[in-house]
C-alpha cells in the first residue's frame, strides 16, 4: 500500500553577483500543486527578495510510504 506522507516545495532564486542559489523551503503544501501555482509562488518570493534576484525554478518533493 502506498501512503502519501508530504509534499514540499523549494523556490530557487539566483542573485546578481552570486553563483549560489538562494533556497526558500515550504513544507506540507497542498497535494499535487499545479505548475502554474508553483511558478506564482516563485514569482511572489522573487518580488519579496532583492531587486536583482531572478527565479531559477521550483523544486517539488513528494514523500510516500510503502507498507504491506
Amino acid at each position: 500500500m502506498i501512503q502519501k506522507v508530504s509534499t514540499k516545495l523549494q523556490v530557487q532564486l539566483t542573485q546578481a553577483g552570486s553563483k549560489e542559489l538562494k533556497r526558500v523551503n515550504f513544507s506540507n503544501v497542498v497535494d499535487e500543486p499545479t505548475e502554474e501555482e508553483m511558478l506564482i509562488l516563485g514569482d511572489v518570493m522573487k518580488a519579496l527578495g532583492q531587486n536583482e534576484s531572478a527565479l531559477d525554478g521550483v523544486l517539488m518533493t513528494v514523500q510516500s510510504k510503502v507498507t504491506k
